[in-house]
C-alpha cells in the first residue's frame, strides 16, 4: 500500500480501536470526565484527519479501508515517512493498552462495564452524541461497535497514561501541519464549539485541558464572547503598530486592560 493509504488506513484503525473503549466500574465516579476525553482524543485525531484530507481521496477510500482492523495491523513505514511513523507509534500505543487492560482484568474482582448512554449525565450526553456525529462525519461512515473487538480499561492510572501517551503523540502530529493548517486545526475546533451552552463550555474547557488544548482554547474563547467578550491584543515586537480584537465593550476614556476577561 502507498504511503497515503497507509496514512489513511491507520487513521481509520486507530479511530475503530477508540470507538471500541469501554470503561469499567471504577471509572463510575466522575465517569463523565472519563467518557469525554475518550470523546476528545477521537474528535482530535480526526481534527486533524479533516485537515489533510484523508476521507477525500475517492480513489484509496473506494478500497476496503471501512474495516481497518484487517488493514493496519501489519502495516510498516520503510521510507522513513514521519507522519505514518507517529501513527504507527499511537497504533502500538493502543495494542499495549489493549494487551495491559487484559492482564489487569484478570487480577481485578470486578468486570463490570458501564454503559456511555446510561452513565453520562444528562446534561452533558449532548456533548457525547455531538462529537460522535462530527466524527461519523469526518470519518465518511459510521464506526460500528463490535462486541468481538471491545476492549475495557479497569484502572484510573492506566487511562490517564493511556490519554497522556496519545495526547503526545498527537501533539507531534500536528505540529508536522504548516502553519496555515495549524490555524485551520484553530477554526474547526471553533466550528465544534458553536451552539454549545454555557455551563457545557464550562465543562469542555476543564476536561479538555490535559488532551485537547486546541478545543480547551476554543472553548475558552466561546466562553469569553458568551459572557460579553473580552479586550485582546496581538503583538509581535515592542514598537510600531499594535493589532488588537476587541469583543464586548470598549471605555475610550479609562485604562484599558489588554487580554484580560
Amino acid at each position: 500500500m502507498d504511503p497515503v493509504g497507509n496514512t489513511i488506513g491507520l487513521l481509520r484503525f486507530v479511530l475503530n480501536s477508540f470507538s471500541q473503549i469501554q470503561l469499567a466500574r471504577e471509572f463510575e465516579s466522575e465517569f463523565e470526565r472519563y467518557q469525554l476525553k475518550l470523546d476528545l482524543i477521537q474528535l482530535r485525531l480526526s481534527r486533524w484527519g479533516e485537515i489533510v484530507k484523508l476521507n477525500k481521496n475517492n480513489s484509496i477510500a473506494s478500497k476496503d479501508l471501512a474495516t481497518p482492523v484487517n488493514r493496519a495491523e501489519g502495516l510498516e513505514n520503510p521510507t522513513g515517512d514521519p507522519t505514518t511513523g507517529i501513527l504507527l507509534e499511537i497504533r502500538d500505543t493502543v495494542a499495549k493498552a489493549q494487551r495491559d487492560a487484559r492482564k489487569i482484568k484478570n487480577g481485578t474482582s470486578s468486570d463490570q462495564l458501564l454503559d456511555a448512554d446510561e452513565c453520562l449525565p444528562a446534561d452533558l450526553r449532548g456533548l457525547h452524541t455531538r462529537f460522535k456525529g462530527i466524527l461519523s462525519k469526518r470519518t465518511s461512515q459510521t464506526i460500528k461497535v463490535v462486541d468481538g473487538l471491545k476492549w475495557a480499561f479497569y484502572k484510573r492510572d492506566h487511562f490517564d497514561r493511556f490519554i497522556a501517551d496519545i495526547s503526545s503523540l498527537t501533539d507531534n502530529l500536528e505540529g508536522l501541519l504548516p502553519e496555515g493548517d495549524r490555524q485551520r486545526l484553530w477554526e474547526l475546533s471553533s466550528d465544534e464549539c458553536k451552539g454549545i451552552n454555557k455551563p457545557n463550555l464550562e465543562e469542555l474547557k476543564d476536561i479538555a485541558q490535559d488532551c485537547d488544548p486546541i478545543i480547551e482554547n476554543a472553548s475558552g474563547e466561546a466562553l469569553r464572547n458568551a459572557r460579553g467578550g473580552a479586550n485582546n491584543v496581538t503583538q509581535t515586537h515592542n514598537i510600531g503598530n499594535v493589532l488588537g480584537f476587541n469583543n464586548g465593550n470598549f471605555n475610550v476614556n479609562g485604562t484599558h486592560h489588554w487580554g484580560r476577561n
